[in-house]
């Protein structure tokens, strides 16, 4: 009686065992399978960016005796842009950029006055044009996912740049120069959607080059040197 239920019921449940198999291989069937073997791919960027200064103050402040401090405090903005990617082995991709980006920075002085101090902020906008150019190194596909390191040099052009504004007003200005170089890292992760791969992406830019326009002012005798710190949170869109 036993061997009859048996035989019963076997070809039911191999049946069960090779249809949950059907279904578990459709639930991680990859979307895309050759979207990394293509030589060229394209897509667009959008995001959030925080930017700040990295200031390097003179020896001693007291070398000009009216300020004490200067700190730099972030802001954030937006960017966006288009992106060009360019297969170069299995896993190493090389990328070019064009991205427009907001923000702004802020500066304190704390300045003495009499026997005590106070502090005087200097909002500074930047809108750049940045043109980066990364290689980004990919992890093995799992599924529709993978990770990523990428790392290389950006160069910016700061279209709200009043370094060559002569005229002067009754409220000083900190000025930057119009050109920029960073190098920049960062890391993120890929998502393979049915139509198209989504990627967020966290990196860090850091200047090379000094920004600060000298002008023999409080404002710009203090620091012997200023580069950006700009953090950028990503969202990409490939296809």
């Amino acid at each position: 009686m036993r061997l009859k239920t048996l035989r019963y019921y076997l070809p039911l449940l191999l049946l069960s065992l090779l249809s949950h198999r059907a279904v578990a291989q459709r639930a991680v069937a990859e979307n895309l399978e050759t979207f990394l073997y293509r030589p060229y791919y394209f897509g667009f960027v959008v995001g959030f960016n925080s930017m700040n200064f990295m200031v390097h103050p003179e020896n001693a402040y007291y070398t000009n005796d009216s300020l004490y401090t200067v700190t730099a405090r972030p802001e954030y903005g937006v960017h966006f842009g288009i992106l060009a990617n360019k297969r170069l082995g299995n896993h190493l991709h090389g990328r070019l950029s064009t991205v427009l980006a907001f923000g702004s920075r802020e500066l304190d002085y704390r300045i003495k006055y009499l026997d005590s101090s106070y502090v005087n902020t200097k909002m500074v906008e930047s809108t750049f044009l940045e043109f980066p150019l990364s290689l980004k190194y990919t992890s093995r596909r799992v599924g529709n996912f993978s990770a990523y390191v990428l790392g290389g040099a950006k160069y910016g052009i700061d279209l709200a740049s009043q370094a060559d504004k002569k005229e002067q007003t009754e409220e000083l200005i900190i000025k930057l120069k119009k050109h920029e170089f960073s190098m920049e890292m960062g890391v993120g992760v890929d998502f393979y959607l049915p139509f198209f791969k989504f990627g967020i992406e966290l990196k860090r830019a850091f200047g090379v080059n000094d920004l600060l326009v000298r002008e023999q002012t409080i404002f710009t005798s203090g620091m012997k040197k200023v580069n950006s710190k700009i953090y950028q949170l990503s969202f990409t869109f490939e296809g």
